[in-house]
């Protein structure tokens, strides 16, 4: 277990070098080859995992992701998402934790993670913990693209993709989502790709 987690972090180590919210700017053909570097430490990593637990097959993917806006933009407001989600647990495909991973650019990266403990309560999303260019996005469309991955010893699985909007007017808070309890948000963490 050690040895997977060792490998784990290195790959994080490694993306973050390579991926574009870690460095600065290069040109069109560099971002390119740099594309296709995280592409391919995505497939070790994986391959990685599936050798060192063959025993777990990939979790289930979460079912019946429900996205709600309990903050709405207007008066200066910023926004708030609260985002569940079902999942049948199985031993045989086991989930060690969910993250929540927009889609940015044409990769999903990762801006919040649970652990499985606070599932019930899912994701309490706030824009002001979004990754700058995230909350620029934001602002241009309207809207994100988020997908819930569940990830375990044998893998990861992701929900279908679900839209969170920037242009529904204030709701009001929802009874029973305060505190967020188990969600870290992830700065900068949009190496996290796998």
């Amino acid at each position: 277990k050690g040895a997977v987690e060792s490998a784990d972090k290195s790959f994080r180590s490694l993306a973050r070098i390579i991926h574009p919210d870690g460095r600065a700017a290069l040109g069109e053909e560099d971002e390119l080859q740099c594309h296709e570097a995280l592409a391919k430490l995505q497939r070790a990593r994986r391959s990685v995992l599936r050798r060192a637990s063959p025993q777990h097959a990939c979790p289930e993917k979460p079912q019946e992701v429900r996205c709600v806006q309990v903050d709405g933009f207007a008066e200066g407001r910023t926004g708030r998402w609260i985002i569940t989600w079902h999942y049948a647990e199985d031993k045989q495909r086991p989930v060690s934790r969910f993250e929540l991973r927009a889609l940015d650019g044409g990769f999903l990266v990762t801006v919040a993670e649970l652990e499985t403990s606070h599932v019930t309560k899912g994701f309490d999303l706030q824009e002001v913990e979004l990754h700058p260019r995230l909350r620029s996005f934001l602002n241009e469309s309207g809207a994100l693209q988020f997908r819930v991955a569940a990830v375990g010893p044998g893998g990861t699985s992701f929900s279908e993709e679900f839209t969170a909007s920037g242009h529904v007017q204030f709701t009001g808070p929802v009874k029973g989502t305060g505190g967020g309890c188990g969600v870290r948000p992830v700065k900068r963490k949009a190496h996290a790709l796998f």
